[in-house]
């Protein structure tokens, strides 16, 4: 089963939480529903606009890159609660600056924990996929193998750069259903 036939489970109202940075582009643009798109030779205060999530560079003054653990991060809330089957993490366009590599925690909370909740150091997480290596212009799909349910995913870039889209697909957990369900006898 092509597992990127599930639904994708942030388009079902998910939400970006937080995220170490946002120097040049807005973490929202990660979850957009559209397909991202580049504009040449558009600039504003930042400079060049992409459509996507963009962190500043983390590079010393000789160009060198800092040590290993250095990242930047994005924190999603799933739209419901669900058991996540496959990450795709877009570098559409980022060409000169994306990632180096990736990987992906999920944690199952209650309610709607604050940032500072799920920042806190060691923080609910459990590693879904471990880090890989990213390409420029390119979608990058990542099965996750761990079955269980989930609310948030943090995504982990290292050490910066640009992603321009994060989808999350995967199956709908049972209290996931049932909200799901009770949205659309509201709306109905």
């Amino acid at each position: 089963m092509d597992e990127q036939q599930l639904p994708d489970l942030l388009r079902l109202r998910g939400s970006v939480v937080t995220a170490s940075d946002e120097f040049f582009a807005a973490k929202e643009n990660l979850i957009r529903p559209d397909a991202p798109v580049f504009v040449p030779e558009t600039y504003d205060a930042k400079g060049q606009v992409y459509d996507g999530w963009e962190t500043r560079r983390r590079r010393g003054p000789d160009g060198t890159l800092p040590d290993r653990g250095a990242r930047d991060w994005v924190i999603v809330r799933l739209g419901v609660p669900g058991v996540v089957r496959t990450i795709v993490v877009d570098t559409a366009f980022f060409t000169g600056n994306y990632p180096q590599a990736c990987s992906a925690d999920g944690c199952s909370a209650s309610g709607y924990p604050s940032p500072e909740e799920l920042t806190a150091d060691p923080g609910p997480w459990l590693e879904i996929v471990p880090r890989a290596l990213l390409t420029g212009d390119a979608r990058h799909a990542f099965k996750v193998s761990v079955g269980r349910r989930y609310t948030h995913v943090r995504l982990n870039i290292f050490p910066d750069g640009g992603v321009a889209r994060l989808r999350l697909y995967g199956s709908l957990a049972e209290d996931g259903l049932a909200a799901v369900r009770r949205r659309w006898s509201e709306t109905a």
